[in-house]
């Protein structure tokens, strides 16, 4: 039972029949049945007449208890889900919030559809061997002048009633984990769209950095170059600006420096075309196998 996506209880209700066929004894022992399940079982309870040889009675009445709390399981777990898409329409700054929440959910809707899959598969069992065991004990169906007894086919319609109910469960589980599929498939499309304006937004802060760059090298450019040993300013009431004859070194220099570090970036940047560095070869490669 799914309270909240975080918050959750097992219910492992079981059921024990032990039937004496010479004494005509059952002894049935219910195990771990919520309170309000156990007030319907005892309510329920078959007659003398219907319990007395006939030992898939209690199954019966067992499995209508248990198909009420499939019924619950199923519409907890939807309120949960339609708790989370309304969080989702809320705001996008829930998208954390509902994001944890899918993921809990999901992890619920994969029990619940186990479960489910379980109990359709045992109700299908019951009404197998139900049915086995008519062939098997005729003795105990057939009454006089082979009339059959109206108790069996009560039962059978009891465990066909409840086994449809737990299939009708399943199915509307199964809807349930593919609408929350979708909502997950949504989800993704939200964070893909936060991320890609968090992208554009970056992309701005680069451009604007990008931007004031632009206007400060030229002059940062200008004043290293002027503010070097190349230059000499003297100040005064004659002031003389000179320029150093080897001033064309720093041309020599620069220039090939700077085509080398393009060459050097292009290199490695394009390395693919170029069919990539070759790799040393191991040893063990190397060596031939005998």
């Amino acid at each position: 039972m799914v309270e909240e996506p975080g918050k959750y209880a097992w219910i492992q209700a079981s059921v024990f029949i032990n039937w004496d066929l010479q004494a005509n004894q059952q002894r049935i022992f219910f195990v771990d049945v919520p309170d309000a399940e156990r007030k319907q079982l005892e309510q329920t309870f078959p007659a003398r007449d219907m319990s007395d040889r006939n030992p898939y009675i209690w199954h019966a009445v067992f499995a209508h208890a248990m198909s009420s709390l499939y019924h619950d399981s199923f519409w907890k777990q939807r309120n949960v889900i339609r708790e989370i898409e309304r969080i989702r329409n809320a705001d996008s700054e829930n998208l954390p919030k509902f994001l944890k929440g899918l993921n809990d959910s999901a992890r619920h809707a994969v029990h619940l559809n186990e479960t489910m899959e379980v109990a359709e598969h045992t109700m299908n069992r019951l009404l197998t061997e139900h049915s086995r065991w008519r062939d098997e004990f005729p003795e105990y169906v057939m009454g006089e002048n082979n009339a059959v007894r109206g108790t069996f086919f009560q039962t059978r319609q009891k465990l066909a009633f409840a086994a449809k109910e737990i299939h009708s469960a399943r199915v509307r589980s199964r809807t349930l984990s593919d609408r929350l599929a979708s909502e997950i498939q949504l989800a993704n499309t939200l964070v893909s769209h936060q991320m890609s304006r968090h992208t554009r937004y970056d992309s701005m802060v680069m451009k604007t950095i990008s931007f004031v760059g632009m206007i400060y090298l030229p002059g940062t450019f200008a004043s290293g170059i002027f503010g070097s040993n190349f230059f000499d300013y003297q100040s005064g009431e004659k002031e003389s600006w000179e320029m150093s004859h080897k001033f064309w070194l720093y041309w020599v220099v620069t220039i090939p420096l700077t085509l080398a570090t393009f060459a050097v970036w292009a290199l490695w940047h394009y390395r693919a075309k170029f069919g990539g560095f070759p790799r040393r070869r191991r040893i063990g490669d190397a060596s031939e196998k005998v």
